[in-house]
């Protein structure tokens, strides 16, 4: 695992701070990201194409920044009815099929219960144990790089408070299982449903969810949301045999709950048909069809041309900046703003650029003057292999693209 006293003794004995490194590393990452954003419409390395490359990385952009907000009041508006659900449905329906989905029932109990916690047993010897074994833990580095470590008294509350919540957790885990198998369910019954009664607890029924990983949007949850943080949750319900007494519960545990679990219902793979898909698709329906209407209001201000926009509510003042050099927090939404600008000449307005759901920006270039010279030719040779692995990798993506649009996926 990793050690961040081994990390800063190594930067020290390279006569290196850490904020300095860190720094760098920061600077180093945003440079990669805006770089990479900028570069990501260069398919080919011919020499015209990295002269552009190299001026979009290297010359001084001028820019007003326009910011749009899309209001819950002009999102309201929007509506879709019974043709536009169809629509959309018949032309993503390859795209719906779903994996075989699974149910599990179950009931959970609360691993940080006051009342259980107070009763778990924790010696003096099994936290001295705890604290030997979690050295690490309570180990740190000054800025001198000396070691300072916290002694047992000092963090004792605190491992005996972890130690607590551990014992709770196999207390619940030993109980719920010996319980499950100790005897057979009445008939048409199950044994989760006679301890739910027995511990005054409710049985719930999760969300489809997916064994192999898939997601569809409104049509499952994620196999990570059923149960939060449980430990190896695919492998053991995937396990579990509804049909036989000796497979059918399992225990599941994560540091804040236990939960005693069965399978319930099992759909298998098929794509939707309509009218199983209506509701599902519904919120990603009007999802698309108040962005598509943002966009377009958005776009009608920018087809009016740079007046129009430096006119809007929201216009930033000038910001100064060539992409080489910029830096985490130089302004907001820097890699939108230098991907939306880094083709234009000066008086041109970006497309439009949607920066999260319901915002937007549109780009004004000011000004555009040609980069240090000296600066282009250090850059030039990184971003000819930039350009290079951009094509190597543009090729493949472009091909399946072709092949899934030939089988009309």
């Amino acid at each position: 695992s990793f050690s961040f006293q081994l990390y800063e003794r190594l930067l020290r004995e390279n006569s290196i701070r850490p904020e300095d490194f860190e720094a760098s590393l920061r600077r180093r990452i945003t440079l990669m990201r805006v770089g990479q954003s900028v570069l990501g419409a260069a398919a080919w390395s011919s020499p015209m194409e990295l002269d552009q490359a190299v001026a979009d990385m290297t010359d001084t952009f001028t820019v007003k920044v326009a910011r749009f907000t899309q209001s819950r009041e002009d999102a309201d508006k929007v509506k879709v009815g019974e043709n536009e659900l169809k629509k959309w449905y018949e032309e993503n329906k390859s795209s719906l099929e779903l994996p075989e989905r699974v149910k599990i029932r179950y009931i959970r109990y609360n691993v940080l219960d006051p009342k259980v916690l107070a009763k778990m047993a924790v010696s003096e010897d099994d936290m001295k144990d705890r604290y030997d074994a979690t050295l690490d833990r309570y180990t740190s580095t000054d800025t001198n790089g000396v070691e300072q470590v916290k002694k047992f008294e000092e963090v004792k509350a605190e491992i005996e408070k972890e130690l607590r919540q551990i014992a709770s957790a196999q207390y619940f885990e030993t109980n719920a299982l010996a319980r499950a198998y100790s005897k057979k369910a009445a008939k048409g019954s199950s044994r989760i449903d006679e301890i739910a009664k027995e511990d005054n607890l409710k049985v719930q029924t999760s969300d489809w969810f997916s064994f192999e990983g898939e997601y569809k949007e409104g049509f499952m949850k994620r196999s990570w949301e059923i149960c939060p943080g449980a430990e190896a949750f695919v492998e053991r319900v995937a396990e579990l045999d509804s049909s036989s007494e000796d497979y059918r519960y399992a225990v599941l545990t994560s540091r804040h709950s236990v939960w005693l679990v069965e399978k319930s219902q099992i759909s298998p793979k098929h794509t939707p048909s309509y009218e199983e898909a209506k509701e599902a698709i519904r919120p990603r329906v009007l999802r698309d069809a108040k962005a598509a209407r943002f966009k377009a209001e958005v776009e009608a201000i920018a087809a009016k041309g740079a007046k129009a926009v430096a006119a809007v509510k929201d216009i930033s003042t000038n910001i100064v900046f060539t992409v080489a050099d910029i830096t985490p927090g130089t302004f907001p939404d820097q890699t939108a703003v230098a991907r939306a600008v880094s083709k234009l000449k000066k008086g041109e307005v970006s497309e439009f650029t949607l920066t999260s759901q319901g915002k937007a920006l549109l780009v004004i270039c000011v000004d555009r003057a040609d980069g240090d010279i000296a600066k282009a030719a250090v850059l030039r040779s990184q971003i000819q292999n930039d350009v290079s692995m951009l094509q190597a990798r543009q090729i493949p993506e472009a091909w399946l693209k072709w092949n899934l649009d030939r089988r009309g996926f």
